[in-house]
């Protein structure tokens, strides 16, 4: 049984105006395809999972999973500046994707009534979730509008699902048009919702689309899954084009402009561009680094790879901000999350470290150094503050 929509859906009209962006976000793949392709799974210690960047820079969300909750936190230039609220309630946890617009925060939450336990219109019915996007302000808050659902009216709710069936987004970024894009394999579709009223004023047609991004020139670009089930032999079926992972380019009417395929090895994890207009695809696969297209727009060319420092790391996601600083989120083998924030990346340099934190689900204790010589420093000596997991 497919997942359904709450409510009647509105209208489809299609976006005829092109897609200019306020915002450089990164979201990640759901933590079933990312426990699939990393060898995690739920339920170990402490891992982050997104990460949204503000596009005036410093601010940062970091999405983070420690067994079953989901929680996002948020930075500023390095410093924890708050948390989104109330993900702690009975039913409500923290999802896999984030996206910072002028003026809200949105986050991806699942809010789950499996016992019955909770009462009332404000929860999901007995045995259902629902699979919800959060308005919050820019410091996590509630942020509630008309029609919201949820204990405080600030859910938009995407499916109301079985609790065993993951309907969540996969996928969210925000244009200076003040419009909210959703990534829904769920409903095979990119939905478009207005920030302020979060009525869905549009819908492309994308079936296995996961993270989503607005490029500088307002164009808007998807990450695409390939087909599972396809054939594993190129010998079999060569002419099939949902085989391997590709990054595509749509059309305010959500026509496939361009298409880039990215190599057979990748296993990608964070999509987004610079301030310069590149493409930059998170890969945990051979890689072990970040794809760059340098100019997506004339396609065809090939990626060149800027490897990350610690190769150890399994890199969650990634976000640019409008200077053109490259952040990313990862998690160690053994647990822990680590927000790290990056000069400009260049093909063939090194990547040069502005500052680092390391999240610990098992300290209580909190310390900091000076992140100014943190770059000269070796991966395993890089700035780190301990933050106690509650």
């Amino acid at each position: 049984m497919g997942p359904t929509s709450i409510g009647k859906l509105r209208a489809s009209a299609r976006v005829g105006c092109p897609w200019p962006v306020a915002v450089f976000a990164t979201a990640v793949l759901a933590q079933a395809e990312l426990g699939a392709t990393l060898g995690t799974s739920r339920g170990t210690r402490s891992s982050g999972r997104t990460i949204a960047v503000s596009g005036d820079g410093g601010t940062v969300c970091v999405g983070t999973v420690h067994g079953l909750d989901g929680r996002y936190m948020i930075w500023r230039d390095g410093q924890s500046v708050g948390a989104c609220a109330d993900l702690d309630r009975p039913g409500i946890r923290g999802g896999c994707v984030a996206a910072f617009g002028d003026r809200y925060l949105f986050i991806s939450v699942i809010h789950s009534n499996e016992t019955g336990d909770l009462k009332g219109e404000l929860h999901p019915p007995k045995g259902l979730a629902w699979y919800s996007i959060s308005r919050r302000t820019l410091t996590g808050d509630h942020a509630p509008f008309a029609g919201g659902l949820g204990p405080f009216r600030d859910q938009l709710v995407l499916h109301e699902a079985p609790v065993t069936m993951n309907a969540e987004a996969r996928g969210m970024a925000c244009d200076s048009n003040g419009r909210l894009i959703v990534s829904d394999p769920a409903a095979a579709s990119i939905r478009i919702y207005d920030q302020e009223t979060m009525r869905e004023t549009g819908r492309i047609t994308a079936l296995r689309a996961r993270e989503v991004a607005v490029a500088p020139d307002g164009s808007l670009w998807a990450l695409h899954a390939p087909d599972a089930s396809a054939p594993s032999s190129d010998r079999l079926k060569p002419d099939r084009e949902d085989t391997q992972w590709r990054v595509v380019r749509h059309s305010a009417d959500g026509r496939e402009r361009l298409t880039l395929w990215l190599p057979k090895s990748s296993v990608p994890t964070g999509l987004t561009f610079d301030s310069r207009g590149r493409l930059m695809v998170a890969d945990a696969g051979q890689a072990r680094g970040i794809l760059v297209f340098a100019d997506p727009r004339k396609g065809g060319a090939r990626p060149r790879t800027i490897r990350w420092p610690d190769r150890s790391l399994s890199v969650a996601g990634i976000g640019c901000d409008g200077v053109g600083y490259l952040y990313a989120v990862a998690y160690r083998p053994g647990g822990g999350t680590v927000i790290r924030c990056y000069e400009p990346p260049e093909p063939g340099r090194r990547l040069r470290l502005r500052w680092e934190k390391a999240l610990s689900d098992s300290s209580d204790s909190s310390d900091s150094s000076d992140p100014s010589d943190a770059s000269d420093k070796s991966d395993s000596s890089f700035l780190s503050v301990l933050l106690n997991r509650r």
